[in-house]
């Protein structure tokens, strides 16, 4: 994504943050506010002739994970590992459809049920 506009998004962001600290609106006005922003920077770009694709679609990555409620303090450029939630869950974006074939064996059977806790009862 183009400097500029990872620089907008962050004052976008911050402009959030210090609304919400401060209390001068309210959390759902604020949070309002704060998607139709980041709606306005994306139609920004989509309009403008040197913005590439990666860029419009590294601030619509933004826009939906603001939507699903991880409000990040501050933006870095292609950063997914950047997660704001308290359970520390990472975000992947995939930027175009991908088909993906996995040959479950047993042992990644057996490796799968160990990660997830085993099977339910």
């Amino acid at each position: 994504m183009k400097e500029e506009y990872e620089a907008r998004i962050n004052k976008v962001l911050k402009l959030f943050h210090t609304d919400n600290k401060c209390g001068t609106r309210p959390d759902a006005y604020s949070l309002d506010l704060l998607k139709h922003s980041l709606n306005h920077l994306c139609f920004l770009a989509a309009c403008s002739d040197e913005v590439d694709a990666e860029t419009i679609n590294e601030i619509q990555g933004v826009i939906v994970r603001v939507h699903e409620g991880d409000i990040p303090h501050h933006y870095k450029q292609s950063d997914i590992g950047q997660h704001s939630s308290a359970d520390k869950n990472k975000t992947l974006c995939i930027k175009s459809p991908v088909a993906i074939s996995i040959e479950l064996t047993p042992e990644l059977c057996k490796s799968l049920l160990n990660a997830i806790g085993g099977w339910n009862k």
